[in-house]
């Protein structure tokens, strides 16, 4: 079954990148495996896609550069996809994650790649969104085409990344979770004497709290002032690193041990929510979604042709 995955590493220079693809290429054959460096995401989102159309294998794996992934729980995760309805077109395991200190999903996106053309069309511009992967699975659920949550726990999710990174990600998480910030303030500032990865999480954060510009989800955002607050701080950006040394290997399987180390897993992502298929148009009456939406976009794409035609009418009259 692994012969029939395309394997996308989307990646803006994290740096687990080395280890992310050293880790994939013991499940899969090496000339399955790409890496894209597209920005800002939608984008990045948009090339994987293709990616995957041109390989044509029917499955597409997408894997962001700051996931870890197990054997295992890889192999599991493309074992439950080939006992899901055709016409699924998303299944999604899940990550420990180091900064909400839970296993929930993030990072991981096994795509049925027949039905990637009709997503293409609904991946929200740039700038539209904070969350453009799952506005466009949303948007796919309710064209009738659900994704599937599962409980298999795929690897860890950003350990081990660059003070950069940590800023600017943490930064939009004051934009992203609202809604449980002050418990993960708290959780932050609980661990920042032990590892300085949560300091540099709380500047982000606080940075985030008090901005009201426009937000990109885009590595380059916030690049420069990510660089003068450690500068500032005297912190030193980390090194590079090619192999898992370890002291890591002793501190990421603590934090497998102990996957809700920071008492949030029932506020952030219970339990009751790791085994579902999400099919929006299930909840919606007669008139759903679904039927609207192929309208519109319909009624959109022939707006748009009538238009190109009025535009190339105008130009011949000048």
């Amino acid at each position: 079954m692994i012969d029939q995955v395309t394997v996308i590493i989307r990646s803006v220079g994290e740096r687990t990148e080395p280890i992310c693809r050293k880790l994939l290429e013991e499940v899969f054959l090496s000339k399955n495996i790409h890496t894209i460096n597209t920005r800002p995401f939608s984008e990045a989102i948009r090339k994987a896609f293709q990616l995957g159309v041109t390989h044509h294998l029917p499955w597409t794996l997408c894997i962001d550069a700051d996931v870890l992934v197990t054997r295992e729980g890889i192999a599991q995760l493309i074992e439950r996809s080939h006992q899901l309805e055709k016409n699924i077109f998303e299944i999604q395991g899940l990550v420990l994650d180091k900064f909400f200190g839970v296993k929930r999903p993030a990072g991981n996106h096994l795509y049925r790649t027949d039905l990637i053309p009709k997503a293409l069309e609904l991946i929200p511009e740039e700038g539209k969104s904070l969350r453009p992967e799952s506005d466009m699975l949303n948007a796919m659920s309710a064209l009738g085409y659900p994704w599937a949550q599962q409980e298999v726990l795929v690897g860890l999710h950003d350990f081990e990344q660059f003070y950069s990174d940590i800023y600017r990600k943490c930064f939009l998480q004051a934009h992203k979770h609202q809604w449980i910030l002050p418990e993960i303030e708290a959780f932050w500032q609980s661990m920042r004497t032990e590892d300085k990865d949560y300091e540099v999480a709380l500047w982000g954060l606080q940075s985030g709290k008090v901005y009201q510009g426009t937000i990109r989800v885009d590595k380059n955002f916030l690049q420069e002032e990510a660089n003068n607050v450690l500068s500032l701080k005297g912190i030193p950006e980390k090194s590079t690193f090619d192999v898992l040394a370890p002291d890591i290997l002793r501190k990421t399987t603590f934090h497998a041990a102990n996957s809700n180390y920071s008492g949030l897993q029932h506020r952030i992502f219970p339990s009751s929510l790791w085994n579902r298929v999400i099919a929006l148009q299930n909840h919606k009456p007669a008139s759903s979604p679904a039927w609207h939406q192929k309208f519109l976009y319909r009624m959109g794409n022939k707006m748009e042709h009538i238009g190109k035609k009025m535009k190339s009418l105008s130009r011949l009259k000048e």
